[in-house]
């Protein structure tokens, strides 16, 4: 019942209001799913471009360590006085290192 009415509601209308309705609908689509997901790609691929040797990082698995090495994409994690492990670049998922930095100052001053 509803949708006939709905349905017979939409009928009458021009085709003009029809398009500025879609092109409405494609903004609010854009703007707030579009733009913030490629917005935050383009901030996680800086993050692995700007890896460096000494940073304290996690790994997709949950694995916590310091990058030891870095050949091209492939990156020597230490998680143990003598334990290294390899991944790849792209499974990094956070910087500990500047938390372990603020948690160190908090419990200081």
């Amino acid at each position: 019942m509803f949708l006939n009415i709905v349905l017979q509601g939409l009928g009458g209308g021009s085709p003009l209001t029809s398009i500025v309705f879609f092109v409405g609908v494609f903004a609010v689509m854009y703007f707030f799913f579009i733009r913030p997901q490629t917005a935050i790609q383009n901030e996680a691929k800086a993050f692995l471009q700007t890896l460096a040797v000494g940073q304290k990082v996690v790994v997709a698995g949950g694995i916590h360590g310091e990058i030891a090495r870095i050949d091209g994409d492939i990156l020597s994690i230490k998680i143990d006085k003598m334990t290294t492990i390899r991944t790849e670049r792209d499974s990094v998922v956070v910087d500990r290192t500047k938390k372990l930095a603020a948690d160190v100052a908090a419990t200081n001053g």
